[in-house]
This record gives structure tokens, C-alpha cells and sequence, in this order.
């Protein structure tokens, strides 16, 4: 009989000769295979009531009855489900964006048959793939409960279910046991599917644990039991062994994940492609093949990201994130990584929570941000640690020797990488191994223990080859060339660092400035200062076009903390400096100089005086304009003198470029590195309260005796742009001549000469001055149930004696106002920092602060002065709600303690409360270089606003209320302390404010 069709109510079937074999040992009867379309009739016979279902039957002939009855019988024997199949419809409902439609139409399933395995396996798997693990967990362990014969090969899926999930959490002790358990279970019942997968499995996780050699054994064993027909599960296959080959860098790998993608897009498995694309990409990128890595990874990202599959897409982001670091896009890196963290939240996945907080870890150490990569690298030894990932512990911790190498630790540096070699080198990723070895040699270079250094870099060169590196990479010539500087051997240096420079990449800016750099002073030691000139202007060039490049604010503050990981910090910069002025190009040495010099505040000046967006998160025009000395010359006031002091360490000199009205020249000066003990010293003494005048001289010689004795007469007034140390040094109080300088000099500093004169040209005309002064503020409480944010600023505040009461504040803030009519001094509850983001604050030509204020001197967004709490907002005002402000000010005075301290940053100086006023539209902040006294504070302050009120420049106030200080026998302590930054300049006199 080919077939019956019978009435509404009734079933039709198909009759097919023949017997066909179903997974897991079972067949269907030996002489019919049987299949049917069922009404209302289906369930009855499902559920055993055949007899209802003949009484609903007109039967037709005895041959139909038969045939009914043969149904009934063998209906428990139908084949089951797929569990693949059921997989592979729940990944095209989350692909197509129909996941609702199919929850719903199981769920109806479920509410007729609770206990039916496949659906059950189709809710669980469903609810996996959209991440709602808990109850998929729930799920999968009712189906784990079943019977065998209930469950069939729905137990063995549900048990790699739930090790998907677990593996995904770190929780790798259950997600083995579970794999383990879906492998004994396939076995038994020959289920092959099942049991590849489960193999499949434990190989990725003994990836995390082991070396690849045992993942690919266990690769290799679920490989030979793919059916030849299952394209799908061999493409699987071929890329999971893909990963082991790329963890030991074999070309091989590539080829077996292509392989792998080409048979997932014959069986049109999406998901499978970019897991074999982004594999491919990864081993690509070990071998150097950076091109093609990245064309990989950007398809497989799209391929993952169509598909829905968002635990796929955080690791494609995270890979991608690190390429980028790799290839100097540091910006792309942050941007990718930080995407990549963000998925990995929303699914769960620990794994590439780590990788990426590690990548994030590595970004910062470039960038020379100690704080942001202790976070990181903290997070990340903590989940790879959760993860049992044996591998990237040894990668984490291997760049904690790099933060140990940065902060003057070499010894432990030394320690940790000579530890992490040896592990590495049992497991056979040549790749780190080669990595560590050339941290190794940088080590033993600043050690000056050349033979090691030396043999350090040959192994390093073998295990680069092992990794199938180019040859002309893998002889390290800048290594080499650092270490021929050092040994004095100009020429070799000079051959090996124009080497290197032609094997960087056009596009690899930073890389491609310190190579620069090195080589301009390897022409300076060879005795061409004119070709040393030339070299590190291209360097320079180098590097602003970089920064040119970059969208992120932050990365452009650290332009010029590029750290050299292997030479170290110094690249030589000021002796090529200081030998360009002492060759009589003063102008080219000052304009280099200054090209390194604050250039994220002026830019934000630029943007500021063009009437553009002041917000912190707004988009920022660069400032492309070259400073000339001559500019700087035309723009000082008669009787002033900027004093240019270009540092550098490693012993190199300094150098101080002084430049007036009429003239300009340099001198050179004693080296930073031989004066910080001396600042060190000076400043513990002062604040001490001490005798400082044996000190005082004796720095005050060091740093400015050589400048004040070729100054032309009739200079009054020092506008100083320090660097290093010097940001520390208050120089009012040093001594030259046997007079303290405060005695012959007005003196401001200013972040560089082309933020000097962007304030001092955009002075707006006179107008009433009024003051707005905040003082005596009720301090917030701290309350377990304030966010972590505000939790933190209570505990940076407490390690400084915490918000105590200033008792003298409110006298302060009174006096202040009290000078210029009009002006408001807000106290109590109202010294607030909900008023100080409300009131329209352009009205105040002046502002005043006296209050508590914390410094962090390793990260900008760690400082902040503390206000009185309410209207939503919780009295910590930050550096970045400070550069948020809406400023008109002549001048703000920051009255309380180490206010003018900050992260000191190469190239742009100091980053902390001082600054962000700039940008927000301060012409000066006055500020303190160390905890000041709250009664001598509040003295001196309102003797400087005397002087300031009756119509004297801020520094000429500034220096006068220093004077009366001296006269009267006051300690150094209680007036060197504070110091102007920005246009010293300015008149705000209690009638007007002329400038």
C-alpha cells in the first residue's frame, strides 16, 4: 500500500520497504519505516489510548484496522528527535531575531507534555544561547534525571549543555565533570555525535590547563570518529584542533581552521565559520601575517555578530582589541576592548573578561599608567586564576614583572621573568617564550651586564624563528642598537637603528618616533648635532601625527608617555636638546621643546577661545600652529622672562632657555637626577617648619643661579615652565645671591609657552569684579550605602585625616568676598557642589575654595575637593566636573591642601586640579604645593587678596603677600606653599577687573 489519506480527525501516512538504522543502536521495525502526519488523533495514540482512537474511526477495511493497530504498537519506537537538528533551529531563531516565537511555541509543547525530553531540550538550549543560564541549568538537569529510555540521547546534550555553561563561568571542575559525564553516557548508548562533541569539549578545556600537546590528543581521537558524511561535526573538529596547532604558532593551524570554515559554509553553519575564521585570524596574527588577521577577525565579527552569537563576537572583540594594540592603535584597542568587556559581561564569559581586562592591562603599561594596570592586571589574575587558565596566569604575570620594570623594581622584575621563561619554555609557546626572553635582556641592559644582554637577545631571535617570524624581525636590531648606544658605539647603534626603521611600518607612528629618537641620539654621540636636529624633528613629526589620529582625550594627555619597554624611559631627547641650544639653534631647541609640551591643554584653550563644546567628552581640535621663539618674544611684557627648563633622566643635563623682550639664551644646568634628593629634601624641611636656607641656596644655585646672572636688567617678573621634579620645587623660597628669589622676582609658572599665550591673548575688556567663595562646607557622612565611586573618595580622604571641620574656612571665604561688592560667599550646607554645577558661574571674575582637597598623584580622576553634599550630587567635585565648569574667571584660589600636585606626566606636566580649571576657562589658579595650616592659610590669603584688591598683578600680589610673610619671620612652611599657574598678569582690583 503506498499510502491512505484519511478524514479530518483521522492520520495520513507513508509506507517506505526497507529498514534504516538511528543513532544510539536502535532501529525501526526491521520491514516498514513509518511516517506520519497526525491530527487530533496523535495524541491519543502518544498517549496510549488507541481505543479512543478507533471508537473516533470509521474504519474502512480490516487492512486499515491492521495498519492502526501496527501504529499504535510501534509508536513508542518512532526515532527521537535530533538534538543537533533541535540546536541548530534555536541558532536560527536567535539569528533570525524570532527567539519569542519559538519560546513560545515549545512552551505550548511543554504545557501538553512536561516531561518530553526533546522539548525540554529545545527550551534549555534556547534559553543557553540567549544567556539565561539559570534556567537552562534548571532545564538541562530535569532532563539529566530522566530515565535512558526517557531521555535517550537528550542526557548526553543536556550534561554538554551545562558544561558549556559552566566553562563559560569558570567553574572548569563542574564543567568537566559534566563533559565526562556526557561522554560516558554517549558511549554506552552510541550516541557518536554526542560522544565527538564531548571530547571536543574536554580538549578546550585541557587548553586552559594543560599543554596543547594534550588537547590535540583528545582533538585528534574525536576526529577519527566523525562520520564521513557530517560535515557540520568536522568542521567543528577541524577548528577545535586549529586552536591547539595556533597556541605552539604552527603555520599548520591556519590551514585546518580554514579548512574547517569552508566545510561549516557548505553546511551553512554560521556560527561554526566565525569560530574557524576567528581561530585562522588568531594564528595568522601569531606568525605575524597581520593583514590577513585582521581581515579575518573583522569578517568573523560580523559573521558572529549577524548570528547573534555574542560570547562568539566578546572574543573576536577582544582578539581584534589586542591586534590592534599590536599594530599602535592604541585608541581602536581601548574602543575594541572595552566592547569586548562589555559582551563578555552580558554573557558571562569569564574567559574573555580576562583576556580583555589583561590586553587592557597591556595598553595602559604602554601608555604608562601604572594605576588603570594594577586594576587590570589585578582582575585579570583573579579570573584566570577562577579559570585555571595556566597560560594566561603566566602571560598576567609576566607583565606584572613588566609594572615591576617600570616602577624601578629590576631586580624583582629580573625574578619574575627569569620564572615565567622557565615555565613557558615547558610549555612550548614559543611565541611568549621569545617575548620574555627580549624583557630578559632589556633587564641585564639597564644592569649593563652586556654578554647576558647579548645572549638573552640570540635566544630570543631562535624562538622567534620557531614561531615562523621573518628573518629580518627576528635579528632585533633596535634591541641590538640599545644596546650598542650604551656601550658607546655610536656607529654600530646608528647602522642598526636605521635597520630597524625600515622594517616599522609606515602606519606605526609611536614605535617609529622612539626608533627616531634612539637614532637622533646615536647622530648626537657620533658628533652631528645638525642630523640629530633633523632626526628628531622627523621623530616629533612622528608623533604628533599619531596623535592627530586619535579620538580619545586621555590617549592624547599620553602622547608622550609611550614607554620604551626595552631602553626604558630614556630616549635622549634633552641631550639632543640641550646640544641643539648650545650649538646656537636656541630657536629650534625651544620650538622642538615646546612641541612636547602640554599639548592636550592647548588644545582645549583653542577650542575654548573658538567658542566650541568645553564638556569633557567633547570632540577636541587640535592646535596643528608651530610656536616660534619670536611669537614668545613679541608677547612678553618687558620686564618678564620665560625660563624654559628642559629635563631628562639617565643623568642628561638640563638645560633652561630664558627668553625676554629683547634677547634669548641657554644655559645649561645640573641634571634633574643629581637634585631630587635635594627637592626631596627641601620640601620634608619646610613642611617641618625648619631652618630650609643651607637647602634653599644650595638648590636655588643648582636650578636658577646660572639664568639670574646673564638676566638683562629691569626683568621682575619669572614665568618658569618646569618639567619632572621641578613641578615640585617651590622656587619663591629658593635662595640665589643670598636673597630668597620671591625677594627680586614675581614669579608663575605655566604648563608650556603656548598655553601662556593663548591666556594671555584672549584677555576679555574690563568689568566689575565679583568673587564667588565657598568655605566651612558641611562635609558629606559616609554611609555604607553610597555607590563605590563616593565610598572610594571617602577612603583616599581618610588616608589624608579625613573630612574634618575647617574651622577657619568660613572667616576665610567672608574676608575674600568681602574685597570686590557684590560677591557671595556660600557656607555650611550651601557651600555645595549642587550650587557650584547650578549657579551661572561666568558672573565671577573671581572664585575661592577653602576646603578639603585629595590629590592622587598616580591617576587625574582619583583627585577632587569636597563640598557639602545634596541636590543629587555627592560633594566630591572631581578634575573632570572641574573641566566640566563653565569658568570666566581671572582667577580661582584653591585654599587647601597639595591642591597644585597631580599625576606628573611626561610632555604635559601636572595632571590633577589645577589644569581641568584652565581648560574650563580660569586665566590663573592659585594653589598649594603641600598641606597647609588652616589658620596661617586663611591669613595669607586674605593678605594677597589686599594686595590683589588695591590693584596689583595676581603675581605681583602673590609675591607681596610672600614679602610681608618674610618680613614678619613667618615660617617657609606657611607662605612658599602656594604658587600661580597660568597668566600671572592679571588685575581684578575691587572696582574693576582690567587685564
Amino acid at each position: 500500500m503506498s499510502g491512505v489519506r484519511a478524514g479530518r480527525g483521522q492520520l495520513e501516512c507513508r509506507l517506505t520497504l526497507g529498514a534504516v538504522p538511528a543513532e544510539g543502536g536502535t532501529q525501526q521495525s526491521p520491514r516498514i519505516l513509518t511516517s506520519f502526519v497526525l491530527t487530533g488523533a496523535l495524541s491519543d495514540l502518544r498517549s496510549g489510548r488507541v481505543h479512543t482512537t478507533l471508537l473516533n474511526m470509521r474504519p474502512h477495511s480490516g487492512v486499515l484496522l491492521a495498519l492502526i493497530l501496527a501504529l499504535a504498537t510501534h509508536a513508542p519506537a518512532q526515532r527521537a528527535p535530533d538534538p543537533r537538528a533541535i540546536i541548530r533551529e534555536a541558532e536560527h531563531a536567535v539569528q533570525e531575531r524570532r527567539v519569542p516565537a519559538l519560546a513560545l511555541k515549545w512552551d505550548r509543547a511543554l504545557a501538553q507534555d512536561p516531561d518530553n525530553a526533546a522539548n525540554l531540550f529545545a527550551k534549555a538550549t534556547l534559553e543557553r544561547l540567549t544567556y539565561r543560564y539559570a534556567e537552562a541549568t534548571r532545564d538541562f538537569d530535569r532532563i539529566r534525571a530522566l530515565s535512558p529510555s526517557e531521555g535517550g540521547a537528550f542526557r548526553a546534550f543536556a550534561a554538554l549543555g551545562e558544561s558549556d555553561i559552566a566553562s563559560n563561568a569558570a567553574r572548569l571542575a563542574e564543567a568537566s565533570a559534566a563533559s565526562t559525564a556526557a561522554l560516558t553516557v554517549a558511549r554506552a548508548s552510541h550516541y557518536k555525535s554526542a560522544e565527538v562533541l564531548a571530547l571536543l569539549t574536554l580538549g578546550a578545556l585541557r587548553l586552559r590547563d594543560a599543554t596543547p600537546a594534550v588537547a590535540l590528543a583528545l582533538f585528534d581521537s574525536a576526529v577519527r570518529l566523525v562520520p564521513a558524511r557530517d560535515i557540520d561535526l568536522r568542521a567543528r573538529a577541524r577548528c577545535y584542533r586549529a586552536t591547539a596547532l595556533a597556541r605552539t604558532s604552527k603555520p599548520e593551524a591556519i590551514t585546518e581552521a580554514r579548512a574547517g570554515a569552508r566545510l561549516a559554509g557548505e553546511a551553512g553553519a554560521s556560527r561554526i565559520v566565525a569560530l574557524c575564521l576567528h581561530v585562522a585570524a588568531s594564528g595568522d596574527e601569531r606568525l605575524g601575517h597581520y593583514y590577513a588577521a585582521d581581515r579575518l577577525f573583522d569578517t568573523a565579527g560580523r559573521l558572529a555578530r549577524a548570528a547573534g552569537d555574542r560570547r562568539e563576537l566578546a572574543s573576536i572583540l577582544q582578539w581584534r582589541g589586542y591586534a590592534a594594540f599590536e599594530r599602535e592603535q592604541i585608541d581602536s584597542a581601548q574602543r575594541l576592548l572595552g566592547e569586548a568587556r562589555e559582551e563578555a559581561e552580558a554573557t558571562g564569559s569569564t574567559s574573555v573578561m580576562a583576556w580583555s581586562s589583561l590586553n587592557l592591562a597591556q595598553v595602559s603599561i604602554a601608555l604608562d599608567d601604572p594605576v588603570s594596570a594594577e586594576s587590570y592586571m589585578t582582575r585579570a589574575l583573579e579570573l584566570m586564576r577562577q579559570l585555571g587558565d595556566q597560560w594566561g596566569t603566566t602571560v598576567a604575570l609576566s607583565y606584572v614583572g613588566q609594572l615591576a620594570l617600570q616602577a624601578g623594581d629590576i631586580d624583582r622584575a629580573d625574578t619574575m621573568f627569569r620564572e615565567q621563561a622557565s615555565r613557558v619554555a615547558r610549555g612550548g609557546d614559543a611565541s611568549t617564550l621569545a617575548q620574555l626572553y627580549v624583557s630578559l635582556a632589556s633587564i641585564a641592559t639597564r644592569k649593563h651586564e652586556w654578554p647576558r644582554a647579548l645572549a638573552m637577545l640570540d635566544s630570543a631571535s631562535a624562538a622567534f624563528v620557531r614561531t615562523g617570524h621573518p628573518a629580518a624581525l627576528s635579528t632585533l636590531p633596535y634591541e641590538h642598537g640599545v644596546i650598542a648606544l650604551r656601550r658607546n658605539q655610536p656607529a654600530e647603534a646608528d647602522r642598526l637603528f636605521r635597520a630597524a626603521i625600515d622594517q616599522v611600518d609606515s602606519s606605526e607612528h609611536v614605535t617609529r618616533y622612539i626608533f627616531q629618537s634612539r637614532l637622533a641620539a646615536a647622530r648626537l654621540a657620533a658628533g652631528d648635532t645638525a642630523d640629530a636636529e633633523r632626526r628628531l624633528t622627523i621623530a616629533t613629526d612622528e608623533v604628533d601625527g599619531w596623535r592627530r589620529g586619535l579620538s580619545d582625550s586621555t590617549l592624547r594627555v599620553l602622547a608622550f608617555q609611550i614607554a620604551d619597554r626595552f631602553g626604558g624611559p630614556d630616549l635622549g631627547t634633552a641631550s639632543v636638546l640641550g646640544a641643539i641650544a648650545a650649538s646656537g639653534h636656541i630657536a629650534s631647541a625651544f620650538e622642538l621643546g615646546e612641541r612636547r609640551r602640554a599639548r592636550l591643554l592647548r588644545d582645549r584653550l583653542l577650542r575654548t577661545r573658538e567658542g566650541g563644546d568645553r564638556g569633557p567628552r567633547g570632540a577636541i581640535t587640535l592646535d596643528a600652529s608651530r610656536l616660534t621663539l619670536a611669537a614668545v618674544s613679541q608677547a612678553l611684557p618687558a620686564n618678564a622672562a620665560l625660563v624654559d627648563l628642559i629635563t631628562g633622566r639617565g643623568g642628561q643635563p638640563t638645560t633652561a632657555i630664558v627668553i625676554t623682550r629683547r634677547d634669548a639664551f641657554a644655559v645649561s644646568i645640573a641634571p634633574i637626577d643629581s637634585m631630587r634628593a635635594d627637592i626631596a629634601r627641601l620640601l620634608a624641611i619646610v613642611q617641618a617648619g625648619n631652618a630650609d636656607s643651607a637647602i634653599a641656596a644650595r638648590l636655588g644655585h643648582a636650578t636658577l643661579g646660572a639664568v639670574v646672572r646673564r638676566l638683562p636688567a629691569g626683568i621682575t617678573n619669572l614665568i618658569l615652565l618646569p618639567e619632572d621634579a621641578l613641578h615640585r620645587v617651590p622656587f619663591a623660597a629658593l635662595i640665589v645671591g643670598h636673597k630668597r628669589v620671591a625677594e627680586r622676582f614675581a614669579v608663575h609658572v605655566a604648563p608650556s609657552a603656548a598655553v601662556a599665550l593663548s591666556l594671555w591673548g584672549k584677555r576679555p575688556p574690563p568689568g566689575q569684579a565679583r568673587m564667588l567663595a565657598f568655605g566651612d562646607a558641611h562635609f558629606p557622612i559616609n554611609d555604607e550605602r553610597d555607590p563605590p565611586a563616593t565610598r572610594a573618595f571617602f577612603a583616599e580622604f581618610a588616608s589624608n585625616g579625613g573630612l574634618t571641620a575647617l574651622a577657619a574656612s568660613a572667616m576665610e571665604a567672608r574676608e575674600a568676598a568681602r574685597r570686590w561688592p557684590h560677591s557671595q560667599a556660600l557656607l555650611g550646607s550651601n557651600a555645595s557642589e549642587a550650587n557650584l554645577k547650578r549657579i551661572p558661574l561666568e558672573q565671577y571674575r573671581l572664585m575661592h575654595f577653602a576646603t578639603h582637597a585629595q590629590v592622587d598623584e598616580r591617576a587625574p580622576g582619583r583627585s577632587a575637593i569636597a563640598l557639602a553634599a545634596g541636590g543629587g550630587e555627592d560633594g566630591f567635585v572631581t578634575s573632570a566636573d572641574l573641566a566640566g565648569l563653565r569658568l570666566n574667571a581671572d582667577l580661582v584660589m584653591l585654599s587647601g591642601c597639595s591642591t597644585a600636585l597631580g599625576v606628573l606626566v611626561d610632555g604635559e606636566g601636572i595632571l590633577g586640579l589645577t589644569g581641568p580649571l584652565l581648560q574650563a576657562g580660569a586665566h590663573s589658579v592659585v594653589a598649594t604645593l603641600w598641606p597647609v595650616n588652616d589658620r596661617a592659610s586663611a591669613e595669607f590669603v586674605t593678605r594677597f587678596y589686599g594686595f590683589l584688591a588695591s590693584g596689583s598683578t595676581a603675581t605681583e600680589a602673590l609675591r607681596l603677600a610672600q614679602l610681608d610673610a618674610i618680613r614678619r619671620e613667618q615660617p617657609t612652611r606657611d607662605w612658599a606653599a602656594f604658587v600661580l599657574t597660568g597668566d600671572g598678569f592679571v588685575r581684578v582690583s575691587a572696582a574693576t577687573a582690567s587685564r
